[in-house]
């Protein structure tokens, strides 16, 4: 599924093949939210376009909205502490719960989330710049 992921970002040109080519065989055996990561941070794929991708791939809608529409959790502590263990931020989004994945959250906690939430959650993907800012101004 890796590298399926990784192909298909190659053939959309979201990645230089040549470079691509030119990564060491342990990258091969990364996990996948690990590659996609380290890929982030050499610049090799944007963020915005990943996210797309992302949003089209796992049916999750990108959070669209202003920053003044989403509003803190009511319980800020617990808020703030899901996200420093899993990089899923809870917010408010009118009048529903909405938690905040990024490329760098662990998606792999999402039931756990929810579970602490306690109530329906909607799923947004948001860009790493957009959680630092909601979490500046709480």
């Amino acid at each position: 599924m890796t590298m399926a992921l990784l192909d298909e970002l190659v053939q959309e040109e979201d990645l230089d093949p040549e470079v691509m080519g030119q990564t060491s065989s342990a990258f091969k055996n990364l996990p996948e939210l690990e590659k996609i990561r380290r890929l982030i941070q050499m610049d090799l794929l944007e963020e915005p376009h990943l996210l797309r991708n992302m949003s089209d791939r796992y049916n999750l809608p990108l959070l669209s909205t202003t920053l003044d529409e989403v509003q803190n959790y009511e319980n800020l502590p617990l808020s703030k502490q899901l996200y420093e263990r899993t990089g899923i931020l809870p917010m408010r989004l009118g009048s529903k719960c909405a938690c905040l994945l990024s490329v760098q959250s662990n998606w792999l906690k999402m039931n756990q989330v929810a579970f602490h939430l306690g109530e329906p959650i909607y799923w947004y993907l948001a860009q790493q710049q957009q959680i630092e800012a909601l979490l500046e101004t709480s």
